[in-house]
């Protein structure tokens, strides 16, 4: 799960070992810095908007799941961002405008809903779009104007728009089914993936809210989420011309060659000839 800082200096990505981890990395200096150590599962980084925190899903380790949260520099520990729950909660963009962090919730029927907290007031969160069906992958434009989720109203996962905080309804981007929507740092683009497709949409937003076709910019062999509520995997270069992805291992299975009586082969080829 690869999140950019804002200022494009930091990159925080989820490494599984003993545990899952947080680590960020530092791209002008290739450094790598684990940045959290709870004995559980830590995963899907967002930087907040000034990148100064990072927030993190977090389950396991005995505990409900929950939002945490804590210094990008590792200065301070890690504290509760959102109270746990019942069901897995994964942070998945913050507002640049109004300090407000737009989240996923698992419901315990299958579904999912995007619901938003004010940092400012973090005992009242507020759904965003709570239905019976699966909603996720909340994303704030660079304005913050404009949110771009995924639903599955229509049978098939779709990625939709829609202002933020309203008043307005929605617009449906993708046409052959989305998924892991994600603006252009530009504002003038919207990419989300399609099977193994990252696709791009052209957008304006003022005077209104428009989008062409989506395109096709490439295909790979590049991971998705597990699951399409799950957040994200790819991350947008500042200047929107690099994309930072998953890659699995590729190529043949390693292979074992057992070599018997070694010990008078090597004498054979150790005779003078």
């Amino acid at each position: 799960y690869p999140a950019l800082s804002p200022d494009g200096e930091h990159l925080a990505v989820t490494i599984e070992s003993a545990s899952q981890d947080v680590w960020v990395h530092e791209l002008s200096r290739g450094t790598l810095t684990r940045a959290t150590f709870d004995q559980g599962e830590e995963f899907s980084p967002v930087f907040t908007h000034d990148g100064t925190r990072i927030a993190f899903a977090s389950v396991g380790a005995g505990r409900e799941p929950a939002i945490l949260w804590q210094p990008a520099d590792g200065s301070t520990p890690t504290e509760p961002l959102l109270a746990p729950a019942d069901g897995a909660r994964f942070p998945s963009s913050f507002s640049p405008r109004d300090r407000v962090l737009a989240y996923t919730e698992e419901g315990t029927r299958g579904d999912a809903d995007i619901w938003l907290l004010p940092l400012e007031d973090r005992a009242h969160p507020r759904p965003l779009v709570r239905t019976s069906f699966q909603e996720s992958a909340a994303t704030f434009s660079p304005d913050g104007a404009w949110i771009a989720y995924v639903s599955n109203e229509s049978g098939r996962n779709e990625v939709y728009v829609q202002p933020h905080p309203g008043p307005g309804g929605k617009r449906q981007i993708s046409i052959d089914g989305g998924t892991s929507p994600t603006w252009a740092w530009s504002g003038r683009e919207l990419f989300f993936r399609s099977g193994d497709a990252l696709m791009s949409v052209g957008v304006t937003t003022q005077p209104r809210f428009s989008a062409q076709a989506p395109r096709l910019l490439f295909r790979g062999p590049y991971e998705e989420p597990a699951r399409p509520d799950w957040p994200r995997n790819y991350a947008v270069s500042l200047d929107d011309q690099r994309f930072v992805m998953i890659r699995g291992e590729q190529g043949a299975p390693a292979e074992v060659h057992v070599v018997l009586s070694w010990l008078a082969e090597l004498r054979g080829l150790s005779r003078p000839r």
